[in-house]
């Protein structure tokens, strides 16, 4: 029992420590310092310009834009925002999926997380993010379905790899939905409508790049 009260904190402590530093001493190359000034330069009337320019997805340029638009701690604020996100994400798993140990330190300590989610202050983390968020809440996606819908079409927004892991939720939500479409109340109906729009008005965004 011990073991398993300490295993969590110390998965996440020796992350923190080999993660965090070559994060921080890490530095932006091009595409990175590419996407902050699309940030900086970014407004409500030529997002879309941009988005076809640059084929990036909305969010996380809107994520970044109170960043860009202040200076404040450039690169350091970018690189930090995008560890907070992968960080975020792997606690998520850590306590909530249901896998064995092994496999959560093979997902913690993989390649992909240590040398890119982590280090690379891209789109990418927070898009894991939101695909963590939305299979902790799958048991309970037609409970919630319009917050789940909206956090489904956010995270699509985040990049193209992770609107793929969103296309699989989404195939699944409109299955679950009908399936239990006779047992549901006549406002659960009408809040997965609303839901439905909500993820087209996602998908019309998407593409539009």
């Amino acid at each position: 029992m011990a073991i398993k009260k300490f295993f969590i904190p110390a998965v996440i402590i020796l992350f923190l420590f080999v993660s965090f530093p070559a994060m921080i001493n890490y530095p932006p190359y091009g595409d990175v310092t590419m996407n902050y000034l699309n940030s900086y330069f970014m407004n409500f009337s030529n997002f879309i310009d941009i988005m076809h320019i640059h084929g990036h997805p909305i969010v996380w340029y809107l994520v970044m834009m109170p960043f860009a638009k202040t200076g404040i701690f450039y690169p350091y604020s970018i690189m930090i925002l995008n560890y907070v996100c992968i960080f975020a994400a792997l606690v998520i798993m850590l306590f909530k999926a249901p896998f064995n140990g092994i496999i959560k330190i093979a997902v913690v300590f993989s390649p992909i997380i240590l040398d890119y989610f982590a280090i690379l202050p891209r789109c990418y983390s927070i898009g894991i993010l939101g695909l963590f968020i939305l299979a902790d809440m799958f048991k309970n996606q037609l409970k919630r379905p319009v917050l789940y819908s909206i956090i489904m079409g956010l995270t699509a927004n985040t990049s193209a790899i992770a609107a793929i892991g969103v296309s699989a939720f989404f195939l699944l939500f409109i299955y679950n939905f009908f399936k239990n479409y006779g047992n549901m109340p006549k406002n659960r109906l009408n809040m997965g409508i609303l839901s439905a729009f909500i993820i087209l008005v996602s998908i019309i965004f998407l593409v539009m790049p």
